[in-house]
């Protein structure tokens, strides 16, 4: 299986956030906002830098309520469940 540290994995990932049409974020283990895809700028009408060091509450749903991103942060923070 490839690992991360794989060049061609890594350039295949790139590929992916830099072209999809799946708005991404990309946060530290503190939850801040490290990079962001055309997508999310297109998608939330943040540019990157406007969104990097913030959190992604800068465009939390108001039809979620808060228990969701708890949950959320709950399962991305879980070694076995994380994404």
């Amino acid at each position: 299986m490839p690992t991360i540290t794989d060049t061609s994995l890594k350039n295949a990932l790139l590929l992916c956030f830099l072209h999809s049409t799946d708005s991404i974020s990309i946060t530290d283990a503190a939850g801040i906002i490290i990079d962001v895809n055309p997508a999310f700028t297109k998608m939330n009408g943040y540019t990157r830098q406007e969104a990097i060091g913030k959190t992604n509450a800068l465009v939390r749903s108001s039809h979620s309520n808060t228990q969701f991103y708890r949950n959320i942060w709950r399962d991305i923070k879980d070694p076995e469940i994380g994404h």
